[in-house]
């Protein structure tokens, strides 16, 4: 989650969960000299690598709140996407969504993105 206005503490209170990273925008970067360009409230999914995106993306959710009206807050105020980084053999690389994932993803307004990285 994105935004020039993002302030990691209030977002995890009304989440009721921890991110992984945070930071606001201006703040200095661990590691780097220039500060923060935007606010950044970041979660990594705890899944093993090897499960499903399907997985990933449920632990996610699974620890925050499931609000649909605090979730709609902070998706008209900043950017909330999910990043999914898939990696896939040359001749198998399909996955599937759920129905029921795709569908708690659209009332939160949260958008899914996939980077698909094909190793031989």
């Amino acid at each position: 989650m994105f935004g020039d206005e993002l302030d990691p503490e209030s977002v995890s209170a009304l989440l009721g969960g921890a991110p992984t990273w945070s930071h606001r925008k201006s703040e200095a970067l661990e590691g780097d000299a220039l500060p923060a360009p935007t606010g950044a409230w970041v979660l990594e999914a705890p899944s093993p690598e090897a499960a499903e995106v399907e997985e990933h993306v449920a632990a996610l959710f699974a620890g925050l709140s499931g609000d649909l009206d605090e979730w709609a807050t902070l998706t008209s105020e900043f950017a909330v996407t999910v990043h999914c980084e898939v990696e896939a053999s040359p001749d198998a690389w399909s996955f599937d969504l759920s129905p029921r994932l795709a569908q708690s993803l659209a009332e939160r307004g949260v958008v899914i993105s996939f980077s698909v990285l094909v190793r031989s």
